[in-house]
């Protein structure tokens, strides 16, 4: 009995920091952000630079955000009320590794309680 509470609690704690944390923010050529928690439908962090031409003139934006993993697969050229063309994507599973260690923080605290409960 003791043991399934302490599996009870090692898989609640494993479930808990499930979810996936990327860096937010939209500028001009560059950007830092807040680490936010991801939707659970988003299961990618992407940064992604476009090129927007409005009346003649071009900017740079770039945007860092959660994400679905399509994405880091499409390239464009969008027309709307200007021109934009998406230059680069990059994307990762987690923002700058600031997941793993929580998650290494987690399993010890997990096994400590299988331990505490033999």
């Amino acid at each position: 009995m003791q043991a399934l509470l302490g599996l009870v609690f090692f898989s609640g704690i494993l479930s808990i920091g499930a979810s996936l944390e990327c860096e937010t923010c939209k500028s001009g050529q560059s950007c830092t952000g807040e680490v936010v928690i991801c939707d659970d439908d988003q299961d990618t962090c992407a940064t992604i630079w476009r090129e927007i031409t409005i009346g003649g003139q071009t900017n740079n934006f770039t945007e860092k955000g959660c994400n679905v993993k399509a994405i880091c697969d499409s390239r464009g050229h969008y027309e709307g009320k200007g021109v934009t063309k998406i230059i680069k994507i990059e994307c990762s599973q987690s923002a700058a590794s600031s997941a793993s260690l929580p998650l290494a923080l987690r399993l010890l605290v997990g096994l400590l309680l299988m331990t505490a409960f033999p």
